[in-house]
């Protein structure tokens, strides 16, 4: 069953999806964080979630990441992350989740809006997100980087105008897939970073949680996709 064929079979209904709570994905194989002598320091573990952060090069930013192990395929993940319609239900503080073009399977456009606490703008942001696997190691990387000015800015939104991050499943064996997420949202000074940072690693928390859920649906439990090569279970 491929991508296209599998949206419409179930549409007008939930498939879920996502591409990123603040921001954002960048594939390894395109581009990468500048390096960094910082290491990870753990923020959260809980239910299997791990958060971890460290400050960015900017000296003004801290960069997130999140592990979690998952019982579902390539596919299966990556059917979740690829349709848009159903973010809103499980990306925490995703208030507007769409695409704005397609170019094929694996390269789409899409906007976003996050809700942030009163009396602060609400955060918006457009990305180009790109699908890619390794042919060796089967593991897929989601990527997704800014592009602010691929439509105006709109009235009352607060546009992030760069941001990177990625999405990578690793396939572990025995039907286990490891799930790493990161990403990188430059701050623009209109929130203060002691009122952002613990915000961000919740909210990381909360979407994984929701995804948690997500990936034992049937529907994405039986997702096949053909640009994405599963690993055949021994």
């Amino acid at each position: 069953m491929t991508f296209q064929f599998l949206k419409a079979q179930v549409a007008g209904s939930f498939i879920g999806g996502l591409t990123v709570w603040f921001g954002v994905f960048f594939s390894a194989t395109h581009f990468s964080f500048p390096i960094q002598n910082n290491a990870w320091e753990l923020q959260k573990e809980k239910n299997g979630i791990q958060i971890f952060s460290r400050k960015h090069v900017d000296g003004k930013s801290r960069q997130i990441k999140s592990v979690i192990t998952a019982t579902a395929s390539l596919s299966c993940m990556t059917a979740i992350i690829r349709d848009s319609e159903g973010a809103t239900e499980w990306v925490n503080r995703m208030k507007i989740f769409k695409d704005l073009k397609v170019i094929n399977d694996t390269v789409w456009y899409t906007y976003s809006e996050v809700e942030i606490p009163f009396p602060f703008k609400n955060k918006d942001f457009i990305t180009r997100n790109v699908i890619s696997q390794d042919k060796k190691t089967k593991i897929v990387t989601i990527a997704i980087k800014s592009v602010p000015d691929f439509i105006p800015e709109k009235e009352g939104k607060s546009r992030i105008r760069k941001s990177e991050g990625f999405w990578q499943f690793k396939p572990m064996g025995l039907g286990k897939t490891e799930i790493t997420y990161t990403f990188y949202a430059e701050q623009d000074g209109s929130l203060p970073a002691w009122f952002v940072n613990p915000i961000v690693v919740n909210s990381v928390y909360d979407t994984m949680l929701g995804l948690q859920k997500m990936y034992g649906k049937k529907q994405y439990q039986d997702a096949k996709m053909n640009f994405i090569s599963d690993v055949t279970q021994r």
